[in-house]
């Protein structure tokens, strides 16, 4: 006779664990695997976070929470004056950048938002003297590596199940989080950088990816709605990456499919605007921070960097020794070489 109700048995909640528990063990397996390579065969490094643009990305929780400096657009900074000294120390050269008559913090807020609640309760729980606290000590850099192994976890579910969208095998779906946990620059950006975007990007484009592609099959608008809000996160972890609406006729599969779901939202206007003001919400984070610093709602923090679309330096990306991508992620050559089957195969896509 079995020991849980019948009731307990038909609920959602058992349904659901029936269905995604089992990929859980698998995604644990390999965040074992990930972190006893890095316990083992890595160099554990002096910071997780004072490192060049993550130290950026971080520092807006110290910033509100510690010294409490963010809003500064009623406040010119003066060259003698200590917040100027403090945000063009060593560290922070390049982090925060010139801006009219202020300064303003050149990284998007996004990553910090997905760090607050780890720092957040260090904050609040920790044991040690809060005076003179920078928000750099040894237990925020344990919580910002909490941080990324946690947004790795998640990634890793996303994954999977955007994989079992296309009907990927469950073994082909492990082997692949292992060859991203292990055989890319995934590794070094939870060992030694884990205050930049990177992982945190992958978290939220992977769950934009699997509400849009859950919502082109079945045009439920709950996934229209997570959708727009992973695409807020990755709009504020990153600006550029809103490129990944590109992918959206890979994603429904078909020009029907996409026109369908578009129009499904499109005469829903309720829906339409819930599914927007998800979006603007996440989004009005970083307006109003970057008002807070400037006085102004929209500010481009990168300046002078941008693309050079008539020198892309195609050949350096890819096989440099500076920053080559097959050089340093190897791996990444297959999934390259696989596209020209993929033209092959589904030639409506070659445009794309």
């Amino acid at each position: 006779m079995s020991l849980i109700p019948q009731s307990l048995k038909e609920s959602r909640f058992a349904k659901w664990s029936l269905k995604y528990g089992a990929y859980f063990v698998r995604e644990l397996v390999v965040l074992f695997l990930l972190i006893f390579s890095i316990n083992n065969y890595l160099e554990k490094p002096d910071s997780r976070i004072g490192n060049a643009d993550g130290l950026g990305y971080y520092d807006y929780l110290p910033s509100i929470f510690i010294r409490q400096d963010l809003a500064r657009k009623d406040n010119v900074i003066q060259e003698n004056d200590s917040l100027y000294r403090f945000v063009t120390d060593d560290k922070r050269q390049g982090i925060y950048v010139p801006y009219k008559d202020y300064v303003v913090n050149k990284y998007p807020i996004g990553t910090s938002m997905l760090q607050f609640p780890f720092f957040y309760t260090e904050l609040m729980l920790g044991t040690y003297d809060k005076e003179g606290l920078t928000g750099l000590e040894s237990p925020f850099q344990t919580a910002v590596y909490h941080s990324v192994l946690f947004y790795f976890f998640l990634s890793l579910i996303f994954l999977r199940l955007v994989l079992k969208e296309f009907e990927v095998n469950n073994w082909m779906i492990f082997f692949i989080q292992l060859l991203i946990a292990l055989g890319t620059n995934s590794i070094y950006y939870i060992n030694y950088d884990a205050s930049f975007s990177h992982i945190y990007s992958l978290f939220a484009i992977n769950a934009f990816l699997f509400f849009t592609i859950r919502y082109f099959k079945v045009q439920n608008l709950k996934y229209f709605l997570l959708a727009c809000l992973a695409f807020g996160f990755i709009a504020n972890i990153r600006q550029v990456n809103v490129i990944v609406v590109l992918a959206l006729p890979f994603l429904a599969g078909s020009w029907p499919v996409l026109k369908s779901g578009f129009l499904n939202v499109f005469k829903r206007p309720k829906f339409l605007a819930l599914g927007l003001g998800t979006f603007l919400l996440i989004v009005a984070v970083q307006l109003y921070v970057w008002y807070l610093q400037t006085g102004d709602w929209l500010v481009y923090s990168y300046q002078n960097e941008s693309f050079d679309f008539a020198n892309p330096h195609f050949i350096e990306i890819l096989f440099s020794y500076k920053k080559g991508l097959f050089v340093y992620t190897p791996i990444a050559f297959l999934a390259f070489v696989s596209i020209t089957w993929f033209i092959k195969k589904e030639k409506r896509f070659i445009f794309w």
